[in-house]
């Protein structure tokens, strides 16, 4: 997998940062026997929690939701480029962990380019 080009630093403190109310991105977790527990996602450090792989429950999140979130709302088209295409082919959880891989590399960026202005 190639790496992230990384963030200029106004983006980098934009995905560090919770977005408004309203730009939440609708997510949820699967809890066996529960079901579904809405999960509001304000930030990509939030979001990048919800993918944490977790053998007590699975994230709940359509992928092109997330794209455009990503995309639209923290205005990283990089990343939500590079999600596209990991979750693209294989199953749910194969592309819950590709996300989670690509979202923890860039959070990784942000916080060392956020740190260093």
């Amino acid at each position: 997998m190639r790496t992230l080009a990384a963030p200029e630093p106004e983006l980098a403190k934009r995905l560090l940062l919770g977005v408004r109310y309203e730009d939440r991105l609708r997510a949820g977790l699967l809890v066996p026997p529960r079901g579904v527990v809405e999960t509001p996602v304000a930030s990509l450090p939030e979001l990048c929690s919800l993918l944490e792989p977790d053998a007590r429950c699975l994230p709940a999140v359509h992928f092109d939701t997330l794209v455009e979130w990503i995309g639209g709302v923290l205005g990283d088209t990089e990343l939500a480029g590079r999600i596209r295409e990991a979750v693209r082919e294989g199953c749910y959880v194969d592309g819950c962990r590709a996300a989670h891989a690509l979202i923890s590399e860039r959070l990784a960026q942000a916080r060392s380019c956020a740190g260093a202005v």
